[in-house]
């Protein structure tokens, strides 16, 4: 996936420096769909690398929260993808691609006394049905829609420390909180298992990149990586 990026990377303008407040800050100047492509691969490389590490030490509440974030990286890289190959681009785009390389404001905001605003971020579920009425059946698209957004609200539990989700931290055997799981936890085993479900949607991910930037070559690496992925993650991801 790291080559994916950097072979994909270079089929958009690059980004531009600007000074900002003494220092230098780097920007796409064309703001188009296929560099927002780029810059979500990049944080889902970034997020796989980060939950993988978490993991590791047995941090798996941080660690399902990040696989929380690559899920939505995905979805979005399938959405802008979808999008970026329709004839004429649709509404949703516009308005995905405004708040999303929209500057961030929040502190001129504050400094001037003006009421905080965020991003004008197209919502989740908006972008889970227009996915659905891209790729599925009429038939298809509420239970596709509604599965995403399923799993977004289940994982957000770990973004927001709900108790149930932190419950899972909870140590009957020594009675207290452990903030890591130890190796032979039935959840850390959960949790291992898991995190080939996100692998498996980076890989998509690249694989929706590679159509939509209209790359062969990476098309065919994709299909021919997926295919060792599949066969060595098991059941332990979707097929």
């Amino acid at each position: 996936m790291d080559e994916q990026l950097q072979r994909l990377a270079v089929l958009v303008p690059s980004p531009v420096a600007s000074s900002k407040k003494g220092g230098i800050a780097f920007s796409f100047a064309e703001q188009s769909s296929h560099q927002a492509i780029v810059l979500r691969l990049a944080r889902t490389l970034s997020g796989l690398r980060a939950a993988r590490v978490l993991l590791d030490q047995g941090y798996c509440q941080e660690q399902a929260a990040i696989c929380r974030m690559v899920n939505e990286f995905q979805d979005d890289v399938t959405f802008l993808a979808l999008a970026s190959m329709e004839e004429i681009a649709p509404p949703i785009l516009t308005r995905y691609l405004e708040g999303f390389f929209a500057p961030e404001s929040s502190a001129d905001q504050y400094r001037v006394g003006d009421r905080i605003k965020g991003r004008p971020m197209v919502s989740r579920k908006d972008i889970l049905n227009y996915i659905a009425r891209q790729s599925m059946s009429e038939v298809d698209q509420f239970g596709h829609s509604n599965a995403g957004l399923a799993i977004s609200f289940a994982f957000s539990g770990y973004v927001h420390g709900a108790a149930g989700h932190t419950m899972e931290m909870f140590d009957p055997g020594l009675d207290m909180f452990s903030s890591k799981l130890d190796k032979g936890h039935p959840l850390r085993r959960a949790h291992e298992d898991d995190i080939w479900n996100y692998y498996f949607r980076g890989i998509l991910a690249f694989g929706y990149a590679a159509l939509a930037m209209r790359d062969v070559a990476a098309q065919r690496d994709y299909q021919e990586f997926r295919g060792v992925f599949e066969a060595e993650s098991g059941d332990r991801a979707p097929v």
